[in-house]
């Protein structure tokens, strides 16, 4: 930045810059955006456009390109940018780095100029810029370089292509049928507050498919009629090719994690890497010091629209703790005084036990509880201690309680829970302004478990327009293997998605499924990311097939592998059926091995947590080419592994990454009836 007093000052010219066009990826990679110009100390725009005027000024003019040439061999991101007409023709490179700047043709110039002429906000000094040489001047092209510097060195070019190498990898595991996302917000439909009947059976195509699960991924068939459609017979065999294309093999996949995990080593790629994160945090900062008197005074001017009352989506939140502890509180001892003798659970012998005797066996009443008694909020003992968190689901550490009042399968059949999901239902209704994306919990214990769930949901009328569902998935197969639940990986599969695929082939089969399915918009993987797991699969050491694997809990990758596979083949067979679609958006980069975000860089749409992405500037960087959607609980984070000092969300927001703000679990972080709320405050 200092060679030979040029001293180059980045601009952005509007505060929507992070808002990446679709083919923004390759964009960045050949340097800055279009948002962007180049200023200097040193005025490159044509003085004088008469002959002898441009005659006399050659030499210096020559001297001047030759200094900035030099400069962006130093900082080959400074190429391919909005420049000056005569500077931009002089210095514009070929596609070949080795190769000299050339007299290009003025179409790109005269287009740059337009670019830069058509920007929203333009400072004074880029107005002068303009003003003297831009679109009220003819250009002048300088005809000669003195120097032959090239603008991008070859290991710039090297890492570059790594970089591109890296995005197709993604590219290659994503799915035109996966959940559609807008990136014209003109493209999204308007929201209506209208009521509707999500309990009413929706329409589907009702062709006729067969299904059978092979090496752990289902394999769909098209069917001619409605009694060979269904689940295949193990040894069926036809010449019949599937009907839908499949996901990328677990060989490929495994080639292409360990592939990803080579480029976002290298030294170079995370030298390269950081300097562009550098380079993005320092023109939000310029922007900020520029423009925001400007921003606060255009948003004070949108009426009906402040801090409180812009909408805000909660992306990442479990049901199980969305509400605050007052709200527990509350609700535990209005049961008490009004429904005593209600039958809610079985003591150990398997006798009915009402409410009033649980906490009689306790030794307590209502009026001993209080917030300190009911100890869910986390302390300093849960920090690094995920075991010791999980505990705090537990009201007055009794798992008893727990059962009652937070679990959808019990003896009074989850209505207490369904009934504080209402309530939370309805603060979301009373806020007006906030959505949630609430968690519920499949395990993969046995194959009812969806239409139990499905029950729950449908026979207490579970439904808000302020809310969608997200599934859960726990990566506990080992301690059910333990428990004797399951023998292999592929019957835990099984259990996942074998009711799904049958009741996207005959809704009638899973009624309450079916009506269950209309709200649920993707899966999450969960578990502690801080604990041992086993192997990473490698080309050299691949994995078992899920048929083979028995004991041992497998690795973070390989829950990622065959969660996605399979909800890429049930996509697909949706959207043949003129059904929803889901996506994948799993728990990452919480706490443990960075290849957890690497194996979710390929399979999923958008991750939670993410926060260890400061550990590494390359796989950082390819979040942002990538924009994949980082949801982030800083005081969840606070608690359990990062402290807020340390927390990277600001960083993550003003370098450009897709990211948003989630509570996580209220229960145990927040205190008010607007927990996400209380994040956006914090962050502020």
């Amino acid at each position: 930045a200092e060679l030979e007093g040029v001293t180059p000052a980045v601009h952005v010219t509007h505060s929507r810059f992070h808002q990446m066009p679709p083919d923004a990826p390759d964009a960045e990679l050949e340097g800055p955006t279009t948002h962007t110009e180049l200023s200097s100390t040193t005025d490159y725009t044509t003085a004088d456009s008469e002959p002898a005027a441009q005659q006399s000024e050659s030499g210096s003019k020559a001297t001047e390109l030759s200094t900035y040439c030099r400069a962006i061999a130093a900082n080959p991101s400074w190429t391919h940018v909005d420049l000056p007409p005569d500077l931009m023709l002089a210095v514009e490179c070929e596609a070949d780095s080795t190769a000299p700047a050339s007299e290009p043709a003025p179409s790109p110039a005269a287009s740059s100029m337009a670019a830069i002429s058509g920007n929203e906000v333009v400072t004074h000094d880029q107005a002068a810029v303009l003003n003297s040489g831009g679109s009220n001047r003819p250009c002048s092209p300088v005809r000669q370089i003195s120097s032959n510097v090239p603008l991008l060195n070859e290991e710039v070019v090297t890492v570059c292509a790594l970089l591109r190498e890296s995005i197709a990898l993604r590219r290659k595991y994503r799915s035109n049928v996966e959940r559609q996302i807008f990136d014209n917000p003109d493209e999204v439909e308007a929201a209506s507050e209208e009521a509707c009947d999500p309990f009413t059976p929706p329409p589907y195509a009702n062709r006729h498919f067969s299904f059978q699960l092979r090496n752990g991924v289902f394999v769909v068939w098209e069917e001619s009629s409605a009694a060979a459609a269904g689940p295949r017979a193990y040894g069926r065999k036809d010449d019949a090719p599937p009907a839908f294309a499949a996901a990328p093999s677990l060989s490929t996949y495994t080639s292409d994690l360990a592939r990803l995990l080579y480029i976002t080593s290298d030294p170079a790629v995370n030298s390269f890497c950081y300097g562009r994160l550098q380079i993005l945090q320092a023109r939000f900062r310029l922007h900020k010091m520029e423009h925001e008197q400007e921003e606060e005074a255009e948003q004070r001017a949108v009426p009906h629209r402040d801090f409180y009352n812009v909408r805000k989506v909660d992306t990442h939140v479990h049901l199980a703790a969305a509400m605050n502890q007052k709200h527990l509180l509350r609700f535990i001892k209005r049961k008490m005084r009004v429904s005593p003798d209600e039958v809610v659970t079985t003591s150990a012998s398997g006798e009915p036990m009402t409410l009033a005797q649980v906490f009689e066996e306790m030794r307590m009443t209502p009026y001993d509880l209080s917030i300190d008694a009911l100890g869910m909020h986390t302390d300093n003992k849960t920090f690094c201690r995920f075991d010791k968190f999980n505990l705090k689901y537990n009201p007055l550490g009794m798992s008893k309680l727990r059962e009652i009042f937070l679990k959808t399968e019990n003896a009074c059949k989850g209505r207490y829970f369904a009934e504080i999901t209402k309530e939370l239902f309805d603060d979301l209704a009373f806020s007006k302004y906030q959505k949630a994306e609430y968690r519920i919990s499949i395990y993969g214990r046995n194959i009812q478990e969806w239409d139990r769930l499905a029950d729950w949901i449908v026979d207490h009328q579970l439904y808000s327009p302020h809310n969608r569902w997200l599934i859960q998935v726990p990566r506990l197969y080992g301690m059910y293997h333990n428990n004797r639940m399951v023998r292999t990986f592929s019957e835990f599969l099984d259990n996942l998605f074998l009711p799904l695929f049958e009741v996207s082939t005959n809704p009638r089969l899973h009624p309450k499924l079916h009506l269950l399915l209309r709200q649920v918009v993707g899966f999450d993987c969960v578990d502690d990311e801080s604990k041992a797991e086993g192997r990473l699969p490698t080309p050299e050491d691949p994995a078992v097939q899920p048929e083979q694997w028995t004991a041992g809990n497998p690795h973070y990758a390989y829950y990622c592998y065959y969660l996605y596979a399979n909800i890429h083949v049930l996509n697909s067979l949706r959207s043949a059926q003129g059904l929803s679609t889901f996506c994948f958006r799993p728990h990452a980069g919480e706490a443990g091995e960075l290849n957890h975000l690497h194996a979710a860089f390929l399979t999923s749409r958008g991750i939670n947590h993410g926060i260890n992405l400061r550990k590494c500037p390359a796989l950082q960087y390819l979040y942002y080419l990538s924009q994949i959607g980082i949801a982030i609980s800083p005081l969840s984070n606070n608690a359990l592994f990062l402290t807020l000092s340390k927390s990277p969300m600001y960083d993550f927001f003003s370098i450009g990454l897709n990211v948003s703000l989630s509570t996580d679990d209220p229960l145990m972080f927040h205190y008010t009836r607007e927990p996400l709320m209380e994040e956006y405050c914090i962050a502020k």
